[in-house]
C-alpha cells in the first residue's frame, strides 16, 4: 500500500525544507486553489513563489483559479531571491585578486620579474598597492561600506 501524499505542501525557506508546511484537507468539487488557501488558513511564502500542480508549474496569474480534483497534489515554493545586484561580491572578489597579486606586483616592482616580493620594502610596497587599489575599487561600488 502507498502512502498518499497531502494534497498540499508549502515551502516558504526555499533552500530548506525547515517551515514546511502540509494541508491534509480534501479539495472540494469546483473550488478553486485560492479558495482552497483561503479556506484553510495556508500560510504563503513571505516572499516571490511558485506554484506546481501535479509536478507542473502553473503560471502565477492562473494559480488562484485553478479548481484541483481529489488526489491532485499542489506544492507552494518560494523562490530564492538575490540580494541586490550584486555589486557587493564582485567588489569582494576584486579586493580578494587584489590582496592575492598585490605581493606579486611589489616583487615584478622591485625585481623586474614576477616574482613574490620579500623584505620590508616589498611588504610597504604591497601595503601601499592594497590600500590604493581597494581606494580604486571602493567608489566603483558605493554600497561597500
Amino acid at each position: 500500500m502507498t502512502a498518499q501524499m497531502p494534497p498540499l505542501i508549502t515551502l516558504p525557506n526555499p533552500l530548506t525544507t525547515a517551515g514546511r508546511a502540509f494541508c491534509e484537507a480534501p479539495f472540494l468539487p469546483g473550488e478553486t486553489l485560492g479558495a482552497y488557501v483561503e479556506r484553510n488558513s495556508v500560510a504563503l511564502p513571505r516572499s516571490e513563489f511558485l506554484v506546481q500542480h501535479n509536478g507542473h508549474y502553473v503560471p502565477m496569474h492562473l494559480w488562484q483559479r485553478l479548481i484541483p480534483r481529489t488526489g491532485d497534489q499542489i506544492v507552494i515554493h518560494a523562490i530564492a531571491q538575490g540580494g541586490g545586484d550584486g555589486g557587493k561580491t564582485i567588489a569582494a572578489v576584486a579586493m580578494i585578486a587584489l590582496t592575492l597579486t598585490a605581493p606579486y606586483i611589489a616583487g615584478y616592482a622591485l625585481t623586474g620579474t614576477w616574482a613574490t616580493a620579500t623584505g620590508f620594502a616589498a611588504s610597504a610596497l604591497t601595503t601601499g598597492i592594497i590600500v590604493g587599489g581597494g581606494l580604486l575599487i571602493t567608489p566603483m561600488f558605493p554600497e561597500i561600506k
